[in-house]
């Protein structure tokens, strides 16, 4: 006893409280990056429902009210549901769109922390809490979320934990809060399919007994109704449209599997999104620090090397060699668990046409490997006795200490170089310039403009979206008659991206070549700089040749 406390119960209370700071460098990192990039076009794809329902996939209408169900074949109106509340309290910016999902983010690792405590000891949930909360592929897609996957990791780790309540209580109050959660994540997001295929999978390898005993008529239709409540929208669009999601998404192929590994070695190393969300040395026209905390962090890079991947590959790898020392303990069906589930999450992704080509995509297996890398090295760590908590210890901090330089690394260059393409800030300052035009409709002229724009005008700017037409030179009769209503507008403005911008090449010029060939000529109103002074946007209005 130690001041009325047994000991085991300071050794919960000083692990809670060490989960607890894991979880607040989480979102205090995620603070610091949160305000270098502008909104970017699908992170702000969930507010086509609140500011213009009508144009969702699916919708059903309340009290005169359309209501969004189905955004895409595969992406639901969750997200919606979620800032429709959020943004009538808070107005649309940078931090009222981010802060939320960090938030969410915080509470999927504490989640993470509980589950892994109750399956394997408070070594493992320690060093698994660690290794998330300071993993950069983590933290980036936690804050900009723009796969989204927020929800997707929250409601799976939520899932999971709600049947490991379940399996040990027989609770079947958890049992349908699991099923439910499991539903919300196939509405959220279709790809769940993929973890909640590896999760099938390994239960059925691993707890063959357990889910038969648990198979009786009372649990299957308590499972039934509250999934189908949860995934309730997802569930009616696929009956009315005849399992559209999966006839429109699912194409086998395996042209891309070289790619599609290097991008989850690179998302385990943290360093996937170096040259696409922010520019990479060399940069033009970085920007010295301007802050303490830029000064700071620029300073850490220059010691540290300026580091580009973290450790957790390697750990990754070691941990499936630990798996025989955990054979014939409790954690061995827990560790297979995470690695089978990660496993085939990722196969899928990897024959799956379009998919696993991205690191929002391969993060979706996220925390699954931390789990088994956790339980790997807590179990060898009790073989190696009195040295082996000091062993796990430094190679856990070891570990942390690469993930956080490598999120460092990312800060130093979203100060130094700036956001790029789609993520960079001058959306803020079109967004700002827009406010102040007193044009009738914008036109966005290219792709990864217009949902930035509507999300942060709060709906009230007349957006057009006309870049379709202008992805090749072939424009279709539909295309031109939209690009016909914009060049000859005198209230009508355009934006397009400066060249070495554009996600369409090529797009502004056919735009102007195709004003050329209708009798106008374009006349440039506005370029919008980014921090580091490089144009990205251009506003451009059209007058008839000759006046």
């Amino acid at each position: 006893m130690i001041d009325g406390l047994t000991r085991l119960e300071l050794t919960n209370r000083l692990a809670t409280a060490a989960a607890l700071f894991f979880i607040v460098y989480f979102l205090l990192a995620g603070l610091a990056l949160l305000p270098y990039p502008g909104i970017q076009n699908d992170e702000a794809l969930f507010s086509l429902g609140i500011y213009d329902p009508g144009i969702a996939l699916t919708f059903r209408s309340f009290f005169k009210h359309r209501v969004p169900m189905m955004l895409m074949s595969y992406l639901g109106a969750l997200k919606t549901w979620i800032y429709t509340p959020i943004f009538a309290l808070w107005k649309p910016s940078l931090w009222s769109v981010r802060l939320p999902v960090l938030l969410l983010g915080a509470v999927t690792i504490w989640l993470f922390f509980i589950l892994l405590r109750k399956i394997s000891g408070i070594r493992a949930a320690l060093a698994g809490t660690a290794l998330l909360a300071t993993d950069a592929s983590y933290l980036l897609t936690s804050v900009f979320d723009w796969g989204p996957v927020v929800l997707q990791h929250l409601l799976a780790v939520g899932g999971v934990l709600s049947f490991v309540r379940f399996h040990q209580s027989g609770s079947r109050r958890a049992l349908g809060l699991g099923c439910f959660l499991f539903g919300l994540a196939m509405w959220d997001k279709a790809l769940f399919i993929w973890t909640f295929a590896g999760m099938g999978v390994a239960v059925l390898l691993l707890y063959p007994r357990v889910i038969f005993k648990q198979l009786n008529r009372k649990n299957i239709v308590v499972a039934l109704i509250c999934f189908s409540i949860g995934a309730l929208p997802f569930l009616h669009y696929n009956y009315k449209k005849e399992a559209d999601t999966f006839r429109k998404n699912v194409v086998l192929s395996k042209a891309q599997f070289s790619n599609k590994k290097q991008i989850l070695i690179n998302t385990l190393d943290g360093n996937g999104l170096f040259g696409y969300m922010v520019y990479d040395d060399p940069a033009d026209q970085p920007r010295q620090p301007q802050t303490k905390l830029e000064r700071i962090s620029l300073e850490i890079g220059e010691f540290a090397g300026h580091p580009r991947s973290g450790p957790l590959r390697y750990m990754a790898i070691v941990a499936l060699f630990l798996i025989p020392l955990m054979w014939f303990t409790p954690s061995r069906k827990p560790a297979l668990f995470a690695a089978i589930t990660a496993g085939i999450a990722w196969l899928l992704m990897a024959f799956t046409q379009g998919a696993g080509e991205t690191v929002h995509h391969a993060v979706l297996i996220w925390p699954w490997p931390h789990m088994l890398i956790a339980m790997a090295f807590a179990e060898a760590s009790r073989h190696l006795r009195q040295g082996g908590t000091l062993l796990l210890g430094g190679i856990i901090a070891y570990t942390c200490a690469g993930n956080a330089l490598v999120a460092n690394e990312h800060l130093v260059k979203f100060a130094r170089n700036g956001a790029m393409h789609s993520w960079s800030d001058a959306n803020t300052a079109l967004h700002a310039a827009l406010e102040q035009s007193t044009a009738k409709q914008v036109f966005a002229a290219d792709w990864g403009i217009i949902d930035g724009q509507r999300l942060m005008s709060d709906g009230r700017l007349c957006l057009r979206w006309v870049g379709a037409g202008l992805r090749s030179a072939e424009i279709s009769e539909v295309d031109r008659q939209g690009l016909q209503e914009l060049v000859t507008g005198p209230q009508n403005v355009a934006v397009v991206h400066t060249e070495p911008n554009e996600e369409f090449a090529g797009s502004k010029q056919r735009l102007i070549e195709f004003a050329r060939n209708a009798g106008y000529r374009h006349e440039l109103v506005q370029t919008i700089h980014d921090r580091n002074g490089r144009p990205v946007f251009e506003i451009f209005r059209f007058m008839r040749m000759g006046n």
